[in-house]
């Protein structure tokens, strides 16, 4: 019976979305990583159709497909603390794998430090969100450094979209109507 409870209690006290969503980040990179993502899945149907091959092999495509309509609103991201993040590391975050597939962890800190602007922080969040959805990428010596590599593509025709859009701005300049805290 106790155990029942844990867990009906732990549903049903689930309060914001947001808060769930995104786990030790500042609320300005909250805010970011919310409108990251929204602009992602407001513009899904056009990255579902980027001027590159999703894969080669027979239905992969249709694969990737169904997995980025499903799994972008179940993924968590998660800042990465800053020992994990050095200041001169040019990471900028990373997917969780197989069970932990629902996980980006990314170096806020870093980026912000960096310059990034906000169209870069889509690039990263598309880049890692390739990655949970199969998009393939080169072997490991190579991704990375490799300007054909698919996942790499991925997050900067995002970034390119983002910037098509007119939304690049400094990180720490969030628009004053935004409402990241709603469920995105």
């Amino acid at each position: 019976r106790f155990i029942i409870a844990a867990v009906l209690a732990f549903v049903f006290a689930s309060g914001d979305a947001q808060a769930n969503r995104t786990n030790n980040c500042s609320d300005e990179a909250q805010a970011n990583i919310a409108l990251a993502v929204r602009f992602i899945n407001n513009n899904m149907d056009r990255l579902k159709n980027p001027p590159f091959s999703l894969g080669k092999r027979r239905g992969q495509r249709r694969r990737i497909h169904r997995k980025m309509d499903r799994k972008l609103g179940k993924l968590r991201y998660g800042c990465k603390a800053a020992v994990l993040c050095p200041v001169g590391d040019t990471k900028n975050g990373h997917a969780m794998w197989g069970i932990m597939g629902r996980k980006v962890r990314l170096c806020y800190d870093n980026m912000k430090h960096r310059g990034f602007q906000f169209c870069g922080l889509v690039r990263t969040v598309a880049h890692e969100f390739g990655h949970t959805v199969g998009i393939p990428k080169d072997p490991f010596a190579q991704h990375g450094k490799n300007r054909s590599d698919r996942v790499y593509q991925f997050g900067r025709f995002a970034r390119e979209l983002c910037e098509e859009a007119g939304l690049q701005r400094p990180l720490d300049a969030l628009p004053r109507w935004t409402s990241w805290k709603k469920r995105y």
